[in-house]
């Protein structure tokens, strides 16, 4: 039995050579795994962090012009009673 093989170009590659090779493979395919794993993440983040911003900022906004995010249903609705009730007294 012998120790080695024969590569696909003609040369001769023993069992360390093949182990090690094997080796080195899989810590190519972990380190693009792992790099991967950390852009995703660091999208996840971003993305994250982009939803929070827009949401502050939407809260910041409805609370400079109506004073409170629970102001905004009674403003609309007194809106419409105004409105309502100019078009009754018109008539």
């Amino acid at each position: 039995m012998s120790c080695s093989r024969e590569a696909g170009k003609g040369e001769r590659i023993g069992i360390a050579d093949a182990v090690r090779d094997h080796h080195r493979h899989r810590g190519e395919e972990a380190t693009k795994s792992t790099s991967l794993s950390i852009s995703y993440r660091a999208i996840a983040y971003k993305s994250s962090f982009y939803i929070h911003l827009t949401i502050v900022w939407y809260l910041s906004q409805s609370e400079l012009v109506y004073g409170s995010l629970w102001r905004i249903h009674y403003r609309s609705v007194a809106a419409m009673n105004c409105e309502s009730f100019s078009v009754q007294n018109d008539y």
